[in-house]
């Protein structure tokens, strides 16, 4: 009898024991994900993965042996791997994440189009609506691309990906809906909830915001959005976006001596990049074209 409970008693301590050791295991895996050293990150991972008794631990540990065999361009490994991941929901959640990383939108689309993702877990329901509806802006699908992306932001913690996934919402309203009302205020979320001040997400809700008010003749409005950042202290490709931005706003605005300024301004600074000089010189031939 005692020996039995003894027994018992192992086996449940050796249960707790690694379940209480699998966060720090993971965090010193995806250190070394974060160090670049995927391979290493991959034979921790599947040890992980081999070792636990605990469902979720072994999913997530092959999730993330998944993304370390894609990141070292076994694309093939790393599906087979996603198949063994449990829920079904989540396995097929990463199988098009790995898809969309390797731009196979269309085998993506083909393998998973009809699959029901709105009663899908949320975090599976997240990835899944976030990577098929990129995918479908790729067909140009655009009323399918809203309505995973809507589950996506709906579904997703906050999060760079949740930021991003609102982002496309509102460029596929705009883009390839013409529906110019629904991508401001879809832009407006992004600017209100983007986690990153100054990351590109947000900057791109705002110079978006911007265009979309300029072409609807509301300059004041356009400028009051861009006046949501501080482009005079920023540096590098962001600096040159708002120049060019503010230089639409001041042509739609008749200012053309201004507009004009600012173009040259940019075109005359050592560090744009060379991409956006076309832009640039593009303008100012408009806006000197409409001032003779």
């Amino acid at each position: 009898m005692f020996k039995r409970i003894f027994a018992l008693m192992v086996v449940l301590s050796f249960g707790m024991t690694a379940l209480a050791d699998y966060p720090a295991d993971r965090k010193a895996a995806m250190d070394l994900v974060n160090a670049g050293k995927n391979q290493e990150a991959l034979a921790a991972f599947t040890k992980m993965a081999e070792a636990s008794t605990i469902e979720t631990q072994k999913s997530d540990a092959l999730e993330q042996a998944a993304y370390c065999t894609n990141r070292l361009k076994k694309y093939d490994e790393a599906i087979e791997l996603a198949k063994k991941i449990t829920p079904p929901e989540m396995s097929k959640a990463v199988q098009m994440s790995l898809m969309l990383d390797n731009r196979k939108s269309a085998e993506l689309l083909a393998a998973f189009k009809g699959e029901d993702i709105s009663n899908w877990p949320d975090k599976a329901a997240g990835l899944a609506g976030y990577c098929r509806g990129i995918a479908y802006i790729t067909v140009r699908d655009g009323q399918a691309a809203v309505a995973d992306l809507k589950k996506a932001v709906d579904s997703l913690g906050e999060g760079y990906m949740r930021d991003e996934a609102r982002l496309r919402l509102g460029e596929t309203y705009g883009a390839l809906l013409n529906d110019d009302a629904q991508a401001l205020a879809v832009y407006a979320d992004g600017i209100a909830k983007s986690k990153d001040n100054y990351g590109w997400i947000r900057m791109t809700c705002i110079t978006s915001t911007s265009d979309i008010l300029v072409k609807q003749k509301k300059c004041d409005e356009a400028l009051a959005v861009l006046g949501k950042i501080d482009s005079s202290a920023m540096t590098g490709v962001w600096k040159y976006n708002f120049m060019l931005a503010y230089a639409n706003v001041y042509a739609a605005q008749g200012k053309k001596a201004e507009a004009i300024a600012k173009l040259n301004a940019g075109l005359a600074a050592k560090d744009i990049a060379d991409w956006q000089k076309p832009l640039f010189q593009q303008k100012l031939k408009e806006v000197q074209a409409d001032a003779k």
